[in-house]
């Protein structure tokens, strides 16, 4: 690959990241960002700690998996906006046979949630 750019188009397209000394920073830069606003219906201050992505059954992965996550501090009664930024790293499987990250086939979705008993918006990410 001749430089980031391509290794980026080739993750696109399904294809394992070379793995050597010093390769690709590409799966390491952020891709995706979800925005959100999170809301506390309670009487007191509190935290919320959104994250989940789920991989398609083809990336052979759990059903939740705890990926870009971030700490929301709400007040009483108000609503904050909060966003988690996801890496191609974050949404990558390991392919054995090419011995790289790679995107899984089939899409990947994220929920945001304080846990996986507890999801709430809900979408796709782009491929």
């Amino acid at each position: 690959f001749a430089d980031q750019e391509d290794l980026i188009a080739a993750w696109e397209n399904g294809k394992a990241s070379p793995i050597a000394e010093g390769s690709s920073t590409a799966l390491w830069q952020p891709a995706f960002q979800a925005t959100f606003k999170v809301t506390n219906t309670g009487p007191v201050s509190g935290m919320e700690i959104p994250r989940y992505i789920h991989f398609p059954s083809s990336a052979s992965k759990p059903p939740s998996v705890l990926k870009g996550f971030t700490n929301v501090e709400i007040s009483p009664s108000s609503t904050e906006q909060a966003s988690i930024t996801l890496s191609r790293y974050d949404l990558s499987i390991w392919d054995v046979v090419a011995q790289g990250w790679c995107e899984p086939d089939g899409q990947i979705s994220f929920s945001i949630g304080a846990s996986s008993r507890d999801f709430r918006p809900q979408g796709n990410i782009p491929t």
